[in-house]
């Protein structure tokens, strides 16, 4: 059965490769990264052998069926099609820049605004200003591995990490989209290359007796009621002190006890659940008594409707409550629930996290 415009269109591809025949020897080969790829089934000299023709949509199915005829005229004549010298005004391969740019166009839309804007950055600052303006197929490993290496050696080793990835990932776009033969990246061994990130500590108290100390005081504080609250939702929740402060009263589902973090506000992109303990609930509760109608839950004591400031936690800690900075930060009480847990419970490790960064 031939096939017809709409079927190519509207083709989907499966978890593994799908040929489909329109007859003469030309076939619609559907890979299942969803290019689809034009071949001829023929025989040369005796051999069976199958020809490229282009992809689509850059080749239509009538170019196609142009092309095989053309081909198979060849063939009929003793010659053979790829033996035939190229045209020296074929168009140059495309570039890196160029396929980050195609690449990202593609992908855009499977994640948040703010993730992709983040993975622009890094091809623009510090992968397409070196390999750039290099056609995709003529990049090789030892022009890769400088790049990550650069990131990395400034101290941002999880934005090297994740520019190794991204990189790696328009390649496999330029193979799957037949710009480049291979992915370079493939031939590079990542832990050989990549540093492991050590993780930054941030100061924190792990004794028992001297945390009920800490929370005491911060019970004891008399100064703005959304900083006393605040630090005892951060706390009694364990998130970063920026999605506390940024915390809004619509992500609360008071109903089924859960507070939603949208995806926009975590730096994976992805939505975060914490569950509302008796404790966190009775904080939200008290706050809401001082509600003035802005979007915030724990606002700033000059504008109702804008969020306290990103030093306020910090600094009512270190002058009011009593505690330096070589003590605890607003940081550190992550890391006092993860060591109080790993030592005083019984849960596996590898249940007791923090919430996603």
């Amino acid at each position: 059965m031939l096939l017809s415009d709409t079927k190519v269109r509207s083709i989907k591809p499966s978890t593994k490769t799908i040929t489909l025949n329109d007859g003469g020897g030309l076939q619609l080969e559907v890979r299942a990264t969803g290019s689809k790829l034009w071949r001829l089934r023929c025989t040369i000299n005796g051999k069976r052998t199958r020809l490229s023709i282009g992809e689509y949509p850059s080749i239509s199915l009538k170019a196609a069926r142009a092309t095989r005829d053309e081909l198979k005229e060849q063939i009929a004549q003793g010659i053979d099609p790829r033996t035939i010298e190229e045209p020296k005004d074929v168009p140059p391969s495309k570039t890196f820049s160029e396929m980050v740019d195609r690449y990202l166009e593609h992908y855009r839309e499977d994640r948040n605004v703010k993730y992709w804007e983040g993975v622009e950055s890094l091809f623009t600052r510090d992968a397409n200003p070196v390999i750039g303006k290099y056609p995709i197929d003529q990049i090789k490993a030892k022009q890769i591995i400088p790049i990550v290496q650069a990131v990395q050696g400034r101290g941002a080793l999880e934005s090297g990490k994740r520019l190794f990835t991204q990189i790696s990932k328009v390649f496999k776009f330029a193979v799957s989209h037949g710009e480049a033969e291979r992915n370079p990246c493939a031939d590079i061994d990542r832990s050989m290359i990549l540093q492991k990130p050590t993780g930054r500590k941030y100061p924190t108290i792990t004794d028992p007796e001297e945390i009920g100390k800490l929370m005491r005081a911060i019970n004891r504080y008399t100064g703005w009621i959304m900083v006393r609250l605040g630090l005892l939702f951060l706390a009694y929740s364990t998130a970063r002190p920026g999605n506390v402060r940024l915390a809004e009263w619509e992500e609360i589902d008071f109903e089924e006890k859960l507070w939603i973090i949208p995806g926009e506000k975590m730096k994976t992109g992805t939505q975060h659940i914490i569950p509302l303990s008796t404790q966190l609930l009775e904080i939200l509760k008290l706050a809401k008594h001082y509600e003035q109608g802005g979007k915030y839950i724990f606002y700033s004591n000059r504008n109702p409707t804008a969020p306290m400031s990103d030093v306020t936690l910090g600094k009512a800690l270190r002058t009011t409550i009593g505690y330096s900075n070589d003590r605890i930060v607003p940081h550190g009480f992550r890391a006092m629930f993860s060591t109080i847990a790993n030592e005083k419970s019984d849960f596996n490790s590898d249940i007791i996290v923090y919430p996603s960064p």
